[in-house]
């Protein structure tokens, strides 16, 4: 599954966790909304439908989901170390 499907195409490179990450869009008919996965190493915006949308609300949901699961995942390693007063 490390090759490209014919249907993904390369919208640009952007910043991902400090390193430069291809971004590609794929057209998937089953998708009832637009979702960004990280797929593969890269990241992915998956569309119900060809066309204009907007990729910059789609990024910012999917860094703020990535956020959140890299923070816990940081407490949970550093929890033990912290100490009670």
């Amino acid at each position: 599954m490390n090759a490209i499907n014919e249907e993904q195409h390369i919208i640009g490179k952007i910043k991902y966790l400090g390193d430069d990450v291809v971004l590609y869009s794929k057209i998937d008919p089953t998708q009832k909304k637009i979702n960004v996965k990280w797929l593969n190493g890269q990241i992915t915006c998956i569309s119900p439908e060809p066309g204009e949308y907007d990729l910059t609300k789609a990024l910012k949901k999917f860094y703020s989901k990535e956020c959140r699961k890299l923070v816990n995942d940081k407490i949970k390693i550093y929890q033990p170390l912290f100490k009670e007063k």
